[in-house]
């Protein structure tokens, strides 16, 4: 019982580790905040209730589930960022507008988004 107990708490342990690093390298994170002086438009693609909560400053909130609606009212000369909580609705909004003919940089998450670069 012990050792099912130790080895759940081990496997807990290492889910938890793997979730908080991030996933997007500090050269796509330049790039994408480079896209954003250019001009590029971020996209909240959370909750409403969650963008409300907190969000990137003049991120646009265009839930996942609503992207597909929206989709013709995106320009495509702009291009854009996604985020979300976690960096799985993100990844999905990216491929989806890429698959659609847009610019897109995924940035997975706020925190990624906020983080501190090294300078070049």
């Amino acid at each position: 019982m012990k050792k099912n107990i130790l080895y759940l708490f081990t496997l807990l342990s290492l889910l938890v580790l793997v979730s908080a690093c991030s996933k997007v390298s500090d050269e796509d994170l330049q790039i994408a905040h480079k896209a954003y002086k250019n001009g590029a438009i971020i996209i909240d693609v959370r909750t409403r209730e969650e963008y409300r909560q907190k969000h990137i400053d003049k991120a646009v909130n265009i839930p996942l589930q609503l992207l597909e609606k929206y989709l013709e009212h995106l320009p495509l000369d702009k291009a854009f960022i996604t985020y979300c909580r976690s960096g799985s609705r993100s990844k999905m909004a990216a491929e989806f507008l890429r698959k659609n003919g847009f610019t897109v940089y995924d940035v997975a998450t706020q925190e990624d988004w906020d983080r501190e670069l090294p300078q070049k």
